[in-house]
Formats: structure tokens, sequence, C-alpha cells
């Protein structure tokens, strides 16, 4: 059998069939490269519903979302621009993968601007748009531009340092993303919004519960301010009768003293000369026991006036601290308020502690005077606590300190009591917060004095040891 020879029409049908093998190759090809593509995409919009899902915030959708989409879309850097002032002539970073970028400013072109207005688009080459010439933006060779729908004007870049980095699949693929990313915005700014207002009305419920208590206070101290003055003003007129009559008998003792000197100057020429009566007249005055009146009355005198003086120095601290409040401020000689409170409160520290005061040179300073008033007590009495509690063997000291610094009058009370421990030390001025024991203290004075103080746009602080003691710092501007 003689051998077959291929002819020309042989030839042209194998090339024909191995170039259709060759574009079967190149379609599977094609189609595996295409299939990359989509599960490539499939993934990336699945990680970015996965950060815009799990955002609570603005702040930190923006940091999920471009960390997520950086991959899929290839890209060197992802960064958010925002118009937060709204004048429409500069877009601020506010959140980069590169944190250079953090602060940033750039002018508002006509490229950027189109975006904003709601169009994905891509700039394959940015060296041609005028606003990302300028640093850092000139790093950023391409780009492609997701606009946001949020509260104020913004859009995310995604930038590559290669030109032409950027296609029509990564167009595409932010473009499925966008309407996702936007409506997930929208959604974590309305509760941001909620949140806020629930924060707000939080704080807005505290203020009228503090203004509720700080009422109730005042109303209690008004009713023993009244009874105060009113206790005051009872025990001054019977204080004043016996300070009249102690003058009286005081004046008459010294009349019946002179009269007495008189008598003796007789008795004793009575005695020269030697008379009975004279002896009667001295056996008289023993019996009644004229020396003894004469050595001990006048002393007598003396401690009935100090007690009256002390007394009446308590009825006018009394009137003076229980005084209705002024509605406006007016000048205060707050040295003089402090003695005052001293005053009130001794029964508080009296058996407890001594007192040492250094009170500077102050100027009258523009205060509710009751209110300054209540805040030395309450410092004073839960100095006087403090050393309680410490148990000591021998007294304690309280110092109360006024100086002048820079604008500012300084107060402090200091006590070498129990100290704070450092774990409290933050909650002292909670309203209700106290360590001490049921009906001792309500947790109220330390509270209301800071109130008071920053009213007065003040401060107060505090240093304390525990084991050694601690100082309240007072300043109000002078």
């Amino acid at each position: 059998m003689k051998p077959h020879l291929k002819t020309d029409d042989d030839l042209a049908g194998g090339a024909a069939a191995v170039e259709r093998l060759r574009e079967v190759v190149l379609d599977l090809d094609r189609a595996k490269h295409t299939e990359k593509a989509l599960r490539e995409e499939t993934a990336a919009l699945l990680e970015g519903l996965r950060a815009i899902a799990e955002a609570r915030s603005s702040d930190e959708l923006f940091a999920r979302l471009l960390g997520a989409m950086r991959g899929p879309l290839s890209s060197d850097l992802a960064i958010v621009l925002a118009d937060p002032s709204g004048d429409g002539r500069k877009l601020s970073v506010i959140a980069s993968t590169d944190p250079s970028f953090v602060g940033c400013e750039v002018a508002l072109g006509k490229a950027l601007a189109r975006s904003l207005g709601g169009r994905v688009s891509t700039l394959f080459d940015t060296s041609v748009v005028a606003e990302l010439c300028a640093p850092p933006f000139d790093r950023i060779a391409s780009c492609v531009l997701l606009p946001l729908a949020a509260s104020t004007r913004a859009l995310i870049l995604f930038g590559s340092h290669t030109k032409h980095a950027f296609g029509p699949r990564q167009e595409q693929l932010v473009k499925r993303l966008a309407p996702l990313a936007n409506q997930a915005l929208r959604d974590v700014e309305r509760s941001e919004t909620i949140a806020r207002a629930h924060r707000e009305l939080q704080a807005e419920v505290a203020e009228r519960k503090r203004v509720e208590i700080e009422l109730r206070l005042a109303q209690k101290l008004e009713a023993v301010g009244r009874l105060a003055s009113g206790i005051a003003h009872e025990i001054n007129t019977p204080v004043q009768y016996v300070t009249d009559t102690v003058a009286f008998l005081q004046d008459a003792y010294h009349d019946v003293r002179v009269l007495l000197d008189s008598y003796r100057e007789a008795f004793r020429a009575l005695e020269q000369a030697g008379t009975a009566l004279a002896q009667r007249i001295e056996r008289a005055e023993e019996i009644a026991e004229v020396s003894y009146l004469d050595s001990n009355v006048p002393a007598a005198f003396a401690r009935t006036e100090d007690g009256l003086a002390r007394v009446a120095t308590l009825v006018r601290a009394m009137k003076s601290f229980g005084a209705p409040d002024h509605t406006s401020k007016c000048l205060v000689n707050l040295n003089a308020a402090i003695t005052t409170t001293l005053t009130i409160a001794g029964a508080e520290w009296r058996q407890v502690a001594e007192i040492v005061t250094e009170l500077g040179d102050l100027p009258d300073v523009l205060c509710l005077g009751s209110e300054m008033s209540q805040v030395f007590l309450n410092l004073i009495v839960n100095a006087a606590h403090a050393i309680t509690d410490a148990k000591r063997t021998e007294p304690g000291r309280i110092l109360i300190r006024t100086w002048l610094d820079a604008g500012w009058v300084a107060i402090s009370v200091g006590d070498n009591g129990v100290g704070i421990p450092d774990a409290i030390r933050e909650r002292i001025f909670e309203p209700f917060f106290t360590t001490k024991e049921v009906g001792r203290g309500s947790g109220q004075g330390l509270a209301i004095t800071q109130s008071i103080v920053t009213k007065h746009g003040g401060a107060i602080t505090v240093d304390s040891e525990l084991g050694v003691g601690s100082t309240f710092t007072v300043r109000i501007p002078a």
C-alpha cells in the first residue's frame, strides 16, 4: 500500500484545528482570570460588608473600610477627605492608612468637586490634577474616588504610587461598594446622633438631680438659718439683761468696797481707843467672811463677764451665719467668715483638736458669703471627723491658712487625721458617697462644697496621705 501524502487542504484543516484549540485555551484562561477576579470582588465586598456591619461609629467605619478595601483594589493607601467647615474651599484628611496624611488639607478643585457630586471616578494620572500636586498628595500617581453621603461632604480616595494602576474592574468594584458604604454611613451617623442625644439627656437628668439636691439642701439650710437667727435673737435679750445686771452689781460692789474701806478706818480708830464696839464689829466681819468675799467676788465677776462675752460672740456668729442668702454676690471678708465659722463649729472640733490659723492679708472677695461659710463649715467638720476616726491619744491639729496667690484667694484646711485611701480619692466629691457610718454623714458635704466653689469660678483640690492626714485647698478669683 502506498503511503498517504498530506495535501494542502489537510494542512490547512490542521492549522485551523490548532487555532481553535488555542482560542479555547485562551477562553479558558480568560474565564479562569474572570472567575478569580469575581472571587476577589466577592471577597472584597464581603469584607467590606463585614467591616460596615461591625462598625459602631463613623471613625470605626472609615478605619475598617479603608483596611478591608486596600487589598482587593491593590491600592498603596486609602484616605478619607471631608469638608467639615462646609465652605467648599478645602478638604481635610480625617482618616488614613498612612499616618503622614492625617490632618493634611487639599484644595477643592474641579476633579474632587465632581467626585463629591456623587460620581465614582478614576484618575489614571493625578499629575495633571492641580489640587493633588501639593505634598504629600503628590506621592499619589493614580486613584479611585468614592463619594460618601455623609452629613458633611466627604469622599474616600484609594491611591497608588503607580500611574494607571486602576482600571474598569476596580472602578466597578468601588461602584458596587458605594451604595452599601453610604447606607452604612447614614446608619452610623443616625446611631451617633441618637447616642449623643442620649448622653445629653442623661447629663441633663443628672444635672437636674444635682440641682434638686442642692435646692432641697438650700431650703434646709435656709430653715436652719432662720431658726438660728431666731434662737440667737431670743438668747440675745436675756443675755443683755444678765450683762446689764452683772455690770450693775459690779459697780454696786465697788461702792460697797469703798464703804467697807471707810468702815475699816473707823474700826481701827475705835480699836486703838480699846472700845468693846470695835471688838464686836471685828467679830461681825469674821462671821460675814468679808475678807473672803473681798478676794473672790471680783474674780467671780470677771468669770461672769468672760462667759457672757463668749455667749454674745456665739450669738453674733449664729446671727451672721444664719443670715438669709443674698441673691447677688457682695464683697465679703473671708478671714472674718472663717473666724465666725470656727465659733459655730466649736462643738465639733473643740474636744478633738486644736485650731491653728494663719490668715493672710486678703482683699474682700465678691461672693455669696453664706455659701462660702458653708464651704468652710463642711471642711472644718470633715477635718474634725477625720481626727476623731484616727483615734489618737493626744489632741489632733487643724491648720487653716489663707493667702493671695497670683490673682486667686486660696484657703486651705489641713488635718492630721486618718487620710484618704487612693482607691476612693477620685470619688470623694460624688453626691451621696461617704465612708462614715450611717447617721454621721450623708455624703453631701464635699459634693456641695465643690458645687459652690465651681459656681464661684474656683476649684478645690485635695492632698492626702493615708495615716498622715489631708489638706483641702480652695481657690476662687480675687
